[in-house]
């Protein structure tokens, strides 16, 4: 199950998008499901993955909050240092991960390759929470 989410273009998501989110936790706890939040800085893409998390959460299901950056940089040193596989083998056992900030700093084509890698390994596993300012025909601007 895959969701596409955009926010209003306000300041900031208003509450309802907070019971919307909450009520997509809940059916992601059943079953591995995909949320991509898209929107500008400040409107809250972040916070709703946050609400969803904490829906999940309080069904009982394990999560992760991870930056894209942080997580790419990861992924690469496992690479460099023979050990990879180690962060895919830890997400591989959370229900959910919430990848936050995907396109707001770039990273080199490897890390977009670890990246893919990764994702590939969780799809219909691990619920994917994926937050990013690009809209959907600047997908393949994400290397």
């Amino acid at each position: 199950m895959a969701k596409l989410l955009g926010t209003d273009g306000g300041s900031a998501a208003n509450i309802a998008d907070f019971d919307r989110m909450a009520g997509v936790g809940r059916a992601c706890a059943k079953t591995a499901c995909d949320v991509v939040p898209v929107g500008g800085t400040g409107t809250g893409k972040s916070h709703l993955a946050i609400a969803i998390a904490r829906a999940l959460i309080r069904n009982g299901t394990r999560g992760r909050f991870l930056n894209v950056v942080d997580l790419v940089n990861r992924l690469e040193t496992e690479t460099r240092s023979g050990k990879q596989g180690r962060t895919a083998d830890y997400l591989n056992r959370l229900d959910f991960i919430i990848l936050d900030e995907l396109g707001y700093l770039p990273f080199a084509q490897a890390g977009g390759q670890l990246l893919f890698h990764l994702i590939s390994r969780l799809y219909e596993r691990t619920s994917i929470i994926v937050t990013t300012n690009l809209a959907l025909r600047m997908a393949d601007d994400v290397r």
